[in-house]
């Protein structure tokens, strides 16, 4: 913008972009490494569902269910780690 002269209003005005849409900048995800963990227990475990995973963690991590799903979810990982090889 500074290269144009236009300051960082103006130009989020011209383009009809929110100025706090501009400066976003999203968190880091938390899930990730809980996430890591999971697919590594479903390549060891394969026919375990995310349920079974859960008491599989609970043994050395305090794992809240809802974080736990949703880090399943997230990364369309629902059935963490199941291969399309198990039909």
């Amino acid at each position: 913008m500074a290269e144009h002269g236009l300051s960082e209003r103006r130009a989020c005005k011209l383009l009809e972009v929110d100025r706090i849409s501009y400066r976003y900048e999203p968190k880091p995800d938390r899930n990730e490494e809980l996430r890591q963990k999971l697919i590594e227990l479903a390549k060891q475990k394969p026919r375990y569902a995310y349920r079974r995973l859960q008491a599989l963690l609970e043994r050395c991590w305090r794992v809240n269910h809802k974080r736990l799903r949703r880090a399943c979810i997230g990364k369309s990982t629902w059935q963490c780690g199941a291969s399309s090889e198990s039909v």
